[in-house]
């Protein structure tokens, strides 16, 4: 079983710390989104990667909240189908609109 012990200094350094991971994150986001080059399939990829990591954890940490097994695998699996459903759905909808953009 995958599990992480922390111990903690106090509730508030915890969401303090959330809060700055966050928001160094963000910053990161916004900075490669306003290179030049970027383009809608970097931002589908962005969004596919952080979706399906969300996903697959989701096997491993619903377990941790006392839910039975047989549930945890069928919701996640739910979960995880739906998720690359729409990563399918968006990459070849930017396929279209590249097939588009190279017709005009």
């Amino acid at each position: 079983m995958l599990t992480a012990y922390v111990v903690s200094v106090s509730p508030w350094f915890d969401v303090v710390t959330f809060v700055v991971l966050v928001a160094v994150g963000f910053r990161l986001v916004v900075g490669w989104c306003c290179r030049e080059g970027w383009s809608a399939r970097h931002c589908v990829g962005l969004a596919s990667g952080a979706a399906l990591t969300y996903a697959w954890v989701g096997f491993f940490n619903a377990a941790e909240l006392g839910i039975s097994i047989a549930e945890t695998m069928i919701g996640s699996a739910i979960f995880a189908t739906a998720g690359a459903a729409v990563v399918v759905h968006a990459n070849r909808r930017i396929a279209v609109q590249l097939v588009q953009i190279a017709r005009n």
